[in-house]
């Protein structure tokens, strides 16, 4: 008798495992969000007069400006907002560097703007073409 019982118990416990991994396994996976980033960051802007154009790849001058920024503040350094490579617009002597990121209503990005030797941040959601602060 103990025999049997032992033996129902499992096949029972094998099948409610089996049955268990057969519906993970339908489960759909989790979506995360995707943002097509050359919608966002158009080719040229202006905002407050100052026509803003879009470079290519971060050039060494880039480098340096963010090097600076990161070092002169540091709360920003391990900030998930600036991962990855920015998105890195120029006027004259002026820079902006966007992070985007995917969200469910969008786009959102972080900007940092360097002017005149100082540090400006912004956020928004959008369209890159807004005003920072």
């Amino acid at each position: 008798m103990t025999y049997r019982v032992a033996h129902d118990y499992y096949r029972i416990r094998s099948l409610t495992v089996l049955l268990s991994l057969a519906c993970l396994g339908c489960r759909s996976p989790a979506t995360e969000p995707v943002v097509n980033v050359d919608s966002v960051a158009v080719d040229h802007f202006t905002d407050q007069g100052v026509l803003w154009s879009k470079q290519g790849a971060p050039a060494k001058e880039d480098h340096a400006i963010l090097n600076h920024f990161f070092q002169s503040q540091p709360d920003w350094s391990d900030s998930t907002e600036v991962e990855g490579t920015p998105v890195v617009y120029a006027a004259g002597d002026q820079r902006r560097f966007y992070w985007i990121r995917a969200a469910q209503g969008g786009a959102i990005w972080t900007c940092i703007h360097w002017k005149k030797k100082r540090f400006y941040t912004s956020s928004g959601s959008g369209a890159v073409a807004s005003t920072t602060n």
